[in-house]
């Protein structure tokens, strides 16, 4: 799964290497749809068409990004609550549960003395 969360952060990188590059160039040039249509605008000439597609390829760009950061996240969050895990974080957690555990069970053994 790390490899996909890396992978989609890759693939921001290089979104954001060509968007950057359409941007400074005035050209945009946009595979999109479900036919994968070329859609071309020029800066100068079509002020408006280039403007709609570059949002296009920013949005693009940031949302695998997005996507793998979050996944990240949520996979270390998983290693830490993991007991299994190396990067495991619960310790005292686990400590204070044990202590509750052995206290509930002295008690109960102290009232099974009594009766």
């Amino acid at each position: 799964m790390k490899f996909l969360a890396w992978g989609l952060i890759v693939l921001t990188v290089l979104f954001t290497i060509q968007a950057m590059g359409q941007q400074i160039s005035g050209r945009a040039d946009v595979s999109a749809g479900r036919s994968f249509q070329r859609h071309e605008a020029d800066r100068d000439r079509e002020p408006e068409e280039f403007q709609n597609l570059m949002s296009y390829q920013w949005i693009r760009a940031f949302l695998p990004g997005t996507a793998g950061i979050f996944l990240l996240y949520m996979i270390r969050r998983g290693d830490r609550l993991d007991p299994f895990s190396p990067h495991f974080q619960g310790g005292a957690e686990i400590d204070r549960l044990s202590d509750y555990l052995d206290e509930e069970e002295h008690k109960r053994q102290g009232c099974d003395a009594k009766d």
